[in-house]
């Protein structure tokens, strides 16, 4: 039964709305204020909002837009459509609202009530795209393209982490298919949990600094001048999936609460004095030099510490693993087929051949792009390599030389390991410091620390750090 949510400060319209719905065979929800919207989305979960944007009943009042603005931060169109129903609605406010991610509007009073109730039906079930060719398999997005060694072992450590439920961090250069397989182990997540878990998308360097902590965890009304209940991305999570993009850029005082976050699964809003428990599983994913991020003291120790214990998972570049090319070249051509409904029925072998021996810098991301503008410029029935020429030159002019992607790549593989490294050694020596300081005595040793003594075995063991002649107590 699809869920909506009422948006509008007028009870008596919501109410309408309500029985309208209801009557359609609709699930509904109201939320007669901005607070009241913030919390549905997170507890009632709709399928489609009907969002007035003046919630005041003031001309001037634009609390829906700044709804609508929240609401695209956290879910594209396609996941939560919108319809904004208002009376104060013109060519400015339309063009405001369309370029935020509004599907689509209606004056309020409504006169054609069943032209509306069609427009609702048809937002939330989209007629499906067209077959491709006879009997086109079954395309799923979330599923790797893999036939190299490097990659099938990336498959297996993600799917023997999904199984254990455990925090991940995925390292790579840009394009390398970092949330591709962030994607991939959600879905691994769900199929494990036999149900939907949410996806909650977090891209770190879009989000100002001044306000990164009140987007993560959420505000709490007063909190500060204007702030409202707003639950952040972590709250929305709920037990599924917080997906941190870029962990890397998260500002340095908040990694300290974000350390909390993965060690004992607690947090509060902002303004708030009531602890919240996160249940569900942290996926964090970046490109940059962690290691000289770290030096350079743009990363707390105390979390760079926390990175290097939980699954770190390198994906290589796509020039280390020549053998992945043609299938994802299979791959994103099925799928753009399927986008732009073209009757392309075969794939020439010139279009592997160039991809293979094209000497670029390039990573899975660019492959999906060139394919794209291939499938967009192909006027026949079959794809070939004259209709990739165009979007190949254009990266031969953008991107560095193929020698200079490759030291990229030797430099990265080399701070990756170099990272991993350097954590440990920051780790062994904060343990020895308590260590020492405790007289060897391993009951004191884990309690300063903050662990079980059962676990500090494992800890000395994982440092090689030797306790043969300590004290036993």
């Amino acid at each position: 039964m699809p869920k909506v949510l009422i948006v509008n400060d007028q009870s008596e319209i919501a109410e309408s709305f309500k029985d309208l719905l209801k009557n359609e065979g609709f699930l509904t929800s109201i939320a007669l204020t901005e607070s009241e919207a913030y919390q549905a989305m997170q507890a009632f979960i709709p399928d489609i909002v009907l969002l007035d944007i003046a919630l005041n009943g003031d001309e001037q009042d634009r609390s829906g837009i700044s709804i609508l603005s929240w609401i695209r931060e956290r879910w594209t169109m396609q996941e939560m459509p919108v319809i904004v129903i208002s009376q104060y609605l013109n060519r400015e406010v339309v063009d405001q609202l369309e370029k935020l991610g509004m599907n689509d509007y209606e004056s309020y009073p409504i006169s054609e009530l069943q032209f509306f109730l069609r427009k609702v039906k048809a937002i939330l079930k989209p007629a499906p795209p067209p077959p491709v060719g006879p009997n086109p398999p079954e395309e799923k997005e979330a599923d790797p393209c893999i036939r190299s060694a490097a990659m099938i072992e990336v498959d297996r450590k993600v799917k023997k982490n999904a199984q254990l439920h455990r925090d991940i961090l995925f390292l790579g250069e840009p394009g390398t298919g970092k949330t591709h397989w962030a994607r991939y182990y959600h879905k691994l997540l769900e199929q494990n949990a036999g149900g939907k878990l949410a996806w909650v998308q977090m891209t770190c360097p879009a989000i100002p600094e001044t306000i990164f902590e009140a987007h993560l965890f959420g505000t709490k009304k007063n909190a500060y001048t204007d702030a409202v209940d707003m639950p952040g991305y972590v709250e929305l999570a709920g037990d599924g999936v917080l997906f941190l993009d870029e962990i890397g850029s998260i500002p340095l005082e908040v990694q300290v609460k974000i350390l909390r976050l993965m060690d004992d699964k607690k947090f509060r809003r902002l303004g708030d004095s009531q602890e919240q428990t996160f249940k569900g599983v942290i996926i964090a994913a970046t490109y940059v030099d962690l290691t000289e991020k770290l030096q350079k003291g743009e990363l707390d120790e105390a979390f760079a510490r926390r990175l290097s214990r939980q699954t770190i998972i390198r994906i290589p570049p796509l020039r280390e693993r020549p053998q992945d090319i043609d299938e994802l070249i299979r791959h994103f051509s099925r799928h753009f087929f399927r986008k732009y409904s073209r009757n392309i029925t075969h794939i020439d072998k010139s279009v592997f051949e160039i991809l293979r021996n094209e000497r670029l810098p390039y990573n899975a991301s660019d492959v999906e792009a060139i394919i794209e503008d291939g499938v967009i410029h192909c006027v026949d029935e079959i794809l070939v390599a004259a209709d990739l020429k165009e979007s190949i030159e254009s990266r031969r002019i953008l991107n560095h030389s193929a020698e200079g992607g490759g030291q990229a790549a030797t430099r990265f593989r080399s701070n990756y390991h170099e990272f991993c490294k350097y954590t440990e050694d920051l780790e062994r020596a904060y343990i020895m410091h308590h260590y020492l300081q405790n007289n060897k005595n391993k009951t004191k040793t884990a309690n300063a620390i903050g662990v079980r003594r059962e676990r500090l075995y494992d800890i000395f063991k994982r440092l090689k750090i030797d306790f043969a002649d300590d004290n036993n107590s």
